[in-house]
């Protein structure tokens, strides 16, 4: 079954979302829509948080990005900023910088210990039980320049970006697509099962300078529809979106 999706772009699944989002947990919890890009509202990148401050880097969220040129992506969004070693080589101590260094209250360090205690693989299984294509897994990282000494005509340092599936059938991950320009997430290409995924975060986690991007979602196609057979399709609107895949990652929206 292909999911199908009628937002033309990650904004306006953002704001259908937020809808549901503030009937479901309004009363308890704040949430704030976020763009990338404020310039590029249409064309950017969207998130929804539970705080008004921006960026919100300590924070899990919930997001919404382009999937290609045909689809979209909706999931939940972590980040691993700075470790705060880094402030012993002089660098990121500007104010804008020091936002990058990760304290006791980043989502992160909850979000870590949920691999290990299982939590995290569960909240995925009770997900994708329900669902008729996989879950995908975006991971993206590389080292973070100290933005009071960035100067983007000079600077060399990329991200690797690597996507996975996780397939409930065999219960395995796959990788469906790899970028390679920084070369520092390499032992993806190498995760099977969960326990390797986990090991991968725990790794990274070691590296102070390492910024990581992590992205569970699901992938709903929103352009050239009509050439996918009604039999083999199945749209999904905000509710479905919150109920079948979003609800299951709101312990960790905070």
């Amino acid at each position: 079954m292909i999911p199908t999706c009628s937002f033309r772009c990650p904004r306006a699944a953002c704001e259908a979302l937020d809808k549901i989002a503030c009937l479901e947990i309004g009363k308890t919890t704040r949430v704030n829509r976020l763009p990338y890009q404020h310039q590029y509202p249409e064309y950017t990148n969207w998130w929804l948080s539970p705080t008004i401050a921006s960026p919100a880097y300590m924070h899990g969220k919930f997001f919404f990005d382009w999937g290609g040129d045909d689809s979209i992506l909706c999931g939940f969004y972590v980040e691993k900023g700075l470790d705060p070693k880094v402030l012993q080589t002089k660098l990121y101590t500007s104010a804008k910088a020091k936002r990058f260094i990760m304290q006791p209250d980043w989502i992160w360090h909850q979000f870590l210990h949920d691999c290990y205690s299982g939590r995290i693989e569960s909240a995925i299984r009770a997900a994708a039980k329900a669902l008729p294509f996989p879950v995908i897994v975006r991971i993206d990282g590389g080292y973070c320049e100290d933005p009071s000494v960035f100067d983007p005509h000079k600077s060399l340092l990329k991200n690797d970006v690597y996507l996975l599936q996780w397939e409930k059938e065999s219960e395995l991950f796959r990788l469906i697509e790899s970028k390679l320009e920084a070369r520092l997430l390499g032992d993806l290409a190498k995760v099977k099962i969960f326990s390797d995924l986990f090991s991968f975060f725990s790794k990274m986690n070691d590296d102070p300078f390492l910024w990581l991007d992590t992205f569970f979602a699901i992938r709903l196609h929103n352009k050239n529809i009509e050439i996918i057979p009604d039999t083999e399709r199945e749209e999904w609107n905000a509710e479905m979106i919150w109920s079948r895949f979003f609800k299951f990652f709101l312990p960790w929206f905070k």
